[in-house]
């Protein structure tokens, strides 16, 4: 079967020649924007119609074959928009594969297109396209999704047939760089390079540039580079990711931002590299020789933001909860009265999320409202003091619980759950899962655990992700409780040990780390909750 009108599969069956060249700038009138681990192309001035392609980050092939992989992806993506109509077999053209939906998303009719090649070190790259079943808007834009598909794909090939040989550190002027080398092209031009009072290469300086595409109303915005490798755009659309560096100067950063170095059939395309010039003021030089269109960097200084590394770890540190004593030295079970779960839908204006949240009413008449850890490990003198909000007296109505909030009684969300009993074990597999999003994008998410009653457990999951039209990456937790998705794959651990005592549990990893989480029973043993997650049995 191939679906009609087969302009969808215009835009990739015949792009893909080698003339095809990496993707330096985006077509007149078009966004794009980094999210996480997507980006999203679109025509500007679209209002509400539908036409945005979605690029994601290379994902582990799971050792699949090409064919096998994109069916996985593309029926999991597109089951979860709405219903699928009808759809393709996945066809091939050289390395990349491709197939084509049709899908009814509450009434509407959309073409999706899913577009998968390799993109080096046991990785494929995914791009898709969503549309309207509407002949002239695809028309109108399928030339510029093209190129654009057609410029990733050349990137994709280039670090397949170029993978960087040992990673070499770059000379910088910092001990502790972890910057990469192995940029394969640009070599023959910045041999021969010669500019009157620049010269190229040597220590790389970190910090902030200012960077300025030389072309009317051409793009401006600050560039930060870090001794870890990383780098942050922002100022004109905001985007994360890591940077290689070469001691004669080239430097690959992004081709969009003309700051890549590119060859092609012998001839170099794109260049890029750091230099200093006669007054010893640093900064990076790209240009486009083709188009003949320069951006220059001009070094400010130490940057003035932490590295996307730091800055992940600074929040997990801020989310983190701060308030517990040792293991079991916090809310002993005796001073419990009861422990309440409440499970709702929250629309944050980016598609439903399910939220979840614990409750402990204490005998001593407070009642606490927002339990992240396990009783046993919650110090209460530490979280009045320092959330003094989240405390409120109780009392009982009926089979109610209610807690006095900004001088009035309010019944208290929620139903009381069970805890484990004293050696109990579990016999059974219990899922984790979360999916979501709107007509443009969404996520799956599975995480299953197996418990045997001998203490032991396995770990298998799967997860993929994409994204709707306004930019907004669906988010999901790669493991209990908070983070985003990066991987469209499945995987398993070796197993570990689990103890259960009251509202604990104890799961020692394979690699010897234990964390202790927050458990309970509820819907009569049917589900589980571990560190404020749901599984259900299976």
């Amino acid at each position: 079967m191939k679906i009609k009108p087969a302009l969808v599969t215009a835009l990739c069956s015949t792009i893909f020649a080698h003339n095809a060249f990496a993707l330096d700038e985006l077509p007149s009138g078009w966004t794009s924007r980094q999210e996480k681990n997507l980006t999203h192309y679109q025509p500007e001035q679209l209002g509400d119609r539908v036409f945005i392609l979605t690029a994601l980050t290379p994902l582990p092939d799971g050792g699949m074959t090409r064919t096998a992989w994109l069916e996985k992806m593309a029926a999991e993506l597109a089951t979860n928009y709405g219903t699928v109509i009808e759809h393709d077999a996945v066809d091939s053209a050289g390395d990349l594969v491709l197939t084509n939906y049709r899908i009814d998303v509450k009434g509407k009719k959309l073409y999706a297109n899913f577009t998968a090649f390799p993109a080096g070190d046991g990785k494929m790259r995914l791009v898709q396209l969503l549309s309207e079943e509407d002949v002239e808007l695809l028309k109108r834009y399928q030339e510029d999704a093209k190129k654009i598909i057609a410029g990733l794909y050349v990137e994709g090939e280039e670090n397949d047939n170029n993978a960087p040989s040992p990673a070499t550190t770059a000379a910088t002027n910092s001990t502790a760089s972890a910057v990469q080398g192995g940029i394969a092209h640009g070599r023959a031009f910045i041999e021969t390079f010669k500019m009157d009072g620049l010269t190229p290469g040597g220590a790389l300086a970190f910090g902030d540039y200012q960077c300025a595409v030389q072309t009317e109303g051409g793009m401006k915005f600050t560039l930060s580079l870090y001794d870890n490798g990383q780098y942050r755009i922002s100022g004109d659309g905001n985007s994360s990711g890591e940077y290689q560096y070469e001691r004669d100067g080239r430097i690959n950063i992004r081709s969009d931002r003309i700051l890549y170095n590119f060859d092609y059939d012998g001839e170099t395309k794109e260049i890029a590299f750091f230099f200093r010039d006669k007054d010893g003021k640093s900064g990076i030089y790209g240009q486009d020789l083709r188009s003949n269109i320069i951006n220059i960097c001009q070094y400010q200084g130490t940057s003035q933001r932490a590295s996307p590394a730091e800055q992940s770890a600074a929040d997990a540190a801020a989310a983190r909860f701060k308030w517990t004593t040792a293991p079991g030295k916090g809310v002993q079970a005796g001073d419990i009265e009861a422990l309440l779960y409440y499970g709702y839908n929250a629309d944050y204006g980016a598609g439903l999320t399910f939220e979840e949240e614990q409750r402990l009413v204490l005998k001593d008449g407070w009642a606490y409202d927002n339990l992240r850890v396990p009783p046993a490990d919650l110090d209460v003198a530490a979280s009045r003091k320092n959330e003094p909000e989240l405390w409120h007296q109780w009392r009982k109505s009926g089979d109610d619980y209610e807690i006095e909030k900004n001088g009035a009684w309010k019944k208290l969300p929620g139903i009381a759950v069970r805890s484990a009993k004293a050696g109990e074990t579990l016999n059974r597999s219990y899922t984790y899962s979360a999916s979501g999003g709107s007509y443009y994008g969404g996520y799956v998410l599975f995480k299953t655990l197996k418990f045997k009653p001998d203490g032991t457990f396995t770990t298998s999951d799967h997860s993929s992700t994409h994204a709707n039209t306004n930019g907004l990456g669906q988010i999901s937790s790669e493991g209990i409780g908070s983070g985003a998705i990066s991987h469209g794959t499945s995987g398993s651990n070796g197993g570990g040990h689990y103890k259960l005592d009251g509202y604990t549990i104890e799961m020692t990893q394979p690699d010897g780390s234990t964390a202790r989480q927050l458990f309970f029973f509820w819907a009569g043993d049917k589900n589980i909750s571990i560190g404020g997650a749901t599984y259900a049995a299976e």
